[in-house]
């Protein structure tokens, strides 16, 4: 867990690594092979195309067929199957009732629930720890529930 978010982690990685973050939309990704290096192409913000050079690529984006519009050139393609799934999380704040989740009275607590049933709306549910708690200061940690 990281203070101020986990967020914070990828803008001290790029802080510290000097490295360029492009924040376009890629269009083309092509390594050269003779040079060893990269070119991006990506959409400016004024509509027009931009090309640049670079030693190693980072590229985040879905690789299902239906959300990925960048080329790949010269790189080898995986193909995944299937669509991209939008997953939501949500942050709760109570007391969790037990017994619901078919946990009978006296059985050992967890603070973690994972549902296998494709019937079932929850897939997980998971106690969330503040990341400036301390167990000495106060030893009952915040109710509050992720579910997935």
């Amino acid at each position: 867990r990281v203070k101020g978010g986990n967020y914070k982690i990828p803008e001290c990685l790029l802080q510290k690594s000097k490295a360029t973050i492009l924040p376009y939309q890629v269009a083309n990704l092509e390594y050269l092979d003779k040079a060893d290096k990269y070119d991006i192409t990506y959409l400016t913000n004024e509509g027009g195309n931009s090309t640049k050079t670079f030693d190693a690529v980072v590229v985040a984006f879905p690789l299902t067929k239906d959300k990925s519009n960048v080329r790949l050139i010269n790189i080898e393609e995986k193909q995944f199957t299937g669509s991209y799934q939008r997953t939501l999380a949500y942050i709760v704040h109570g007391e969790l009732n037990r017994t619901r989740l078919g946990q009978a009275e006296g059985y050992a607590d967890t603070d973690n629930y994972f549902f296998i049933d494709p019937e079932e709306q929850i897939a997980s549910l998971s106690l969330l720890t503040p990341v400036d708690y301390d167990e000495k200061v106060k030893p009952e940690v915040p109710p509050v529930y992720k579910i997935f």
